[in-house]
């Protein structure tokens, strides 16, 4: 019996045993499961406190309670990032792939000046910077020349809020009609209130970045036809989401913004193949859907070769000349192009001025732009990422005011009186003003919502410059909202030397409205920058007037930007410019003289028209 009491009690603890080890193995599966339910993230994308940045998604919270947010490393990590860094002891100095580098501090930020992304030879695909041992010194501005411009300047905030994480990075192309302006605006007081790394990108300008000739033969297949620049702005890019993570930045959150040519450029980039995944939203300040093919290029591009040759002695008349380089060999074209200067290549595109011309602009040679050019967007043949796209309600009055100058200066008959310019100046502005708004704004947008798959698009028509109270009468009637002044407002920058227009219009009676505007314009693209939708509230806490996203004709689509002396005006508008309309009234609207006056004098050869 006792026996048997032995056997029994063996077995209960047998079986005991077993029942032990199943529940642990039972209970280690559970734990698997749960952490397998954790999906891994993306390259490039971080979580933080509860929300995913990078790509179109940035910025929104998560909305499957399913998915456990992970903390935020004390040093945000990118798999797009080839570097490692460390939080340093002097945050002035840091480790990029390729050497140290040291900044400056300034009042509300921390700025890299000069900082090399790319190194170049004439007429080539750029390639990475040559290694550094020594500590760069990033204090000073620098200012490109010819080929030897591949920099960025980098803009970091002081303070920033303790929920902030990786910071979202705008990287930003200056104007200057892809001939000159420089890549130096200051970015500090953009930095600080939106809480974001800016970087201000300098590339090739003029026939340095864009050039197409059959005597020149790259060694990069990409840069085969001329658009050297913009292979420029794609290493630029690379280098953003590299070495976004050792200023501070979110490798998975890039913008990319520009003004004017800059803008032309970045819309450039939607369509380009080759810019595929170096940017995550855009922002479009006053740029134009404009490209041209090979053919046109090598027009053009031999015509300023032809010029070389006058200046140069060679010929008397540019038409022989052009004749000659028309006919000349491969090999003895190359050689021409191989004699050329640093100051003749400068000299063949000194300046867009007043003519507003499309060159330098990229060519469609199918591999950086396709030949389709901005047609590919019909059918979802592009980068399709939210997008800002801005213009000014005045964008063409200084260039008409200029323009009237000069022929007033060249010929002082030009005009009968006084009471003559004026009353033609306010014409060239109404109908100039518009078609050129709409050039940058609803042509754009329209185009781009032609795709039914498109990404959110908003939009905005700045209008500050138009109240007569706020600006002046004369002012207002005939300069108004110029091209550049919503950039000024953006970086709140209205002193001499970088202020697009006249200081003195930027005066003591209205620097509190105007202050206002740019707080409140800053906070939009704070939270364009976080997360793709400009919505939100401002720095107080208190929401936003609503800025819906474009949509149907009629309905309001388009946000104005404007304010009194003293408070800052936002609101949607449905006022929206039919370009064709514009032209049947100011043909309808106008004398046959006047009408005449304005197409062949003003507005003749304008690419916007």
């Amino acid at each position: 019996m006792i026996h048997i009491q032995k056997k029994l009690l063996g077995v209960s603890l047998a079986v005991l045993f077993l029942c032990e080890i199943c529940f642990f193995v039972i209970s280690a599966e559970k734990t698997l499961r749960a952490e397998s339910a954790v999906p891994d993230l993306p390259a490039g994308v971080s979580v933080t406190g509860g929300a995913v940045s990078g790509g179109s998604g940035a910025g929104q919270p998560v909305s499957d309670p399913g998915v456990v947010s992970r903390p935020v490393p004390e040093t945000p990590a990118s798999e797009s990032a080839s570097i490692e860094t460390k939080k340093a002891e002097n945050p002035r100095f840091v480790t990029t792939k390729y050497g140290k580098i040291e900044g400056k501090k300034t009042k509300n930020s921390y700025i890299w000046y000069g900082v090399p992304y790319g190194q170049t030879e004439r007429w080539q695909a750029p390639k990475a910077p040559k290694a550094w041992t020594k500590t760069k010194s990033c204090k000073k501005k620098k200012k490109g020349k010819g080929d030897d411009c591949l920099f960025v300047n980098v803009y970091k905030p002081v303070k920033v809020s303790e929920k902030a994480g990786p910071l979202p990075v705008i990287v930003f192309l200056h104007g200057g009609g892809n001939v000159g302006g420089t890549a130096n605006r200051n970015f500090s007081e953009f930095v600080e209130e939106t809480e974001a790394i800016a970087v201000s990108v300098e590339f090739r300008q003029g026939a340095f970045g864009w050039f197409s000739s059959r005597g020149l033969s790259p060694s990069d297949h990409l840069a085969k036809g001329g658009n050297f620049a913009m292979l420029d702005i794609r290493l630029a890019l690379k280098w953003v989401r590299n070495h976004a993570a050792a200023f501070g930045g979110d490798a998975g959150n890039v913008t990319l913004s520009g003004f004017s040519a800059g803008a032309r450029d970045v819309l450039n980039c939607t369509i380009s193949p080759v810019m595929k995944g170096l940017f995550d939203k855009v922002i479009s300040f006053s740029g134009g859907m404009t490209t041209c093919s090979i053919r046109e290029g090598r027009r053009w591009s031999n015509e300023k070769l032809a010029q070389v040759l006058v200046r140069r002695g060679r010929f008397s008349k540019k038409q022989r000349a052009l004749k000659y380089v028309k006919r000349m060999s491969r090999k003895k074209m190359k050689k021409l192009l191989n004699s050329l200067t640093d100051s003749e290549i400068k000299r063949m595109v000194k300046s867009t001025g007043l003519r507003l011309t499309n060159f330098p602009q990229c060519f469609r040679d199918g591999r950086v732009i396709p030949k389709s050019g901005f047609d590919c967007v019909n059918w979802g043949g592009y980068n399709r990422v939210p997008m800002i796209i801005g213009s000014n309600k005045s964008e063409f009055s200084n260039v008409s005011y200029q323009s009237m100058r000069r022929m007033l200066t060249k010929n002082p008959k030009t005009f009968k009186n006084r009471k003559q310019f004026y009353n033609l100046l306010k014409k060239a502005k109404k109908y100039g003003c518009q078609l050129q708004s709409s050039f940058y704004l609803e042509k754009v947008a329209s185009k781009y919502c032609t795709d039914p798959y498109h990404s959110p698009v908003y939009t905005y028509r700045f209008c500050w410059g138009e109240d007569k109270k706020v600006a002046g009468t004369d002012y207002a009637k005939y300069v108004g909202a110029i091209h550049g002044m919503d950039v000024d407002f953006l970086l709140g920058r209205f002193i001499k030397g970088e202020a697009v227009t006249s200081s003195h219009i930027y005066n003591k009676s209205n620097a509190k409205g105007r202050r206002a505007l740019s707080s409140r314009m800053r906070q939009y693209l704070k939270n364009f920058l976080y997360t793709g939708n400009p919505n939100g509230t401002d720095a107080s806490g208190t929401k936003l007037e609503r800025w819906n996203r474009w949509g149907r004709a009629g309905s309001k689509r388009i946000m104005t930007f404007s304010a009194t002396k003293t408070k800052a005006k936002s609101k949607m508008s449905s006022r929206y410019i039919n370009r064709q309309k514009c032209k049947r009234k100011m043909r309808r609207g106008l004398s046959k003289k006047t009408y005449k006056f304005l197409k062949q004098r003003i507005l003749n050869d304008r690419f916007f028209v």
